[in-house]
C-alpha cells in the first residue's frame, strides 16, 4: 500500500487550530505516527521533513494556529532545497542557475555538464586537479539531485 502524502497532510490538518483557538489540548494520534514511519519506507526525505513538522505541531500546535499543513510542508522542502543548492554552489563554486536546470531536466544515466569555477574552488581547496575536481563536482550534482529529487515528488 502506498501512503499519499496529501492523505497525511489532510489528518495532521485536522488537528491543527483554528485563528481564534487561545488554548490547544495536547496531540496525539498513532494513526499519523504509522502513517509517516510507512511513508519512511518509500520516501525518507518527505517522512522527515512531516514527521519533524507533526512532532513539532504535538509540541506547540498553537504556533500553527491558522495555518495549512500543505503550505507549512512545502515551504519547509522549499527551505530544504534552497539552502542543498546553496550549500552546493558555495562548495563547488558553480552557477545556481546551472544546478536548478540540471535538478528539473536531469535523468538517471545523463551526461551532465555545468558552469564551474575552478580558480574559485582551487582558492579553497588546495591539491585538486581540474580533472578531478570536474569529475567530483559532476558526481555531486548528482548526489544533491538524488537528495533533493525524493522531496519534490510527492
Amino acid at each position: 500500500m502506498t501512503i499519499d502524502y496529501r492523505y497525511i497532510l489532510s489528518l495532521i490538518q485536522s488537528y491543527m487550530p483554528e485563528e481564534d483557538v487561545l488554548i490547544a489540548a495536547p496531540i496525539e494520534d498513532e494513526a499519523i505516527d504509522n502513517h509517516i514511519t510507512k511513508l519512511r519506507e518509500t520516501n525518507p526525505a518527505l517522512a522527515d521533513v512531516i514527521g519533524g513538522f507533526w512532532e513539532d505541531m504535538k509540541q506547540d500546535p498553537i504556533k500553527y494556529k491558522g495555518l495549512d499543513a500543505r503550505t507549512v510542508i512545502e515551504t519547509r522542502i522549499e527551505e530544504i532545497v534552497a539552502n542543498q543548492i546553496n550549500d552546493f554552489t558555495k562548495e563547488w563554486c558553480a552557477r545556481k542557475k546551472d544546478v536548478l536546470a540540471i535538478l528539473d531536466t536531469f535523468r538517471k544515466g545523463d551526461k551532465v555538464s555545468f558552469v564551474t569555477d575552478y580558480d574559485a574552488y582551487k582558492q579553497k581547496h588546495e591539491g585538486v586537479s581540474k580533472l578531478k575536481y570536474n569529475r567530483n563536482a559532476k558526481e555531486a550534482v548528482i548526489e544533491l539531485i538524488e537528495k533533493i529529487r525524493p522531496l519534490r515528488e510527492k
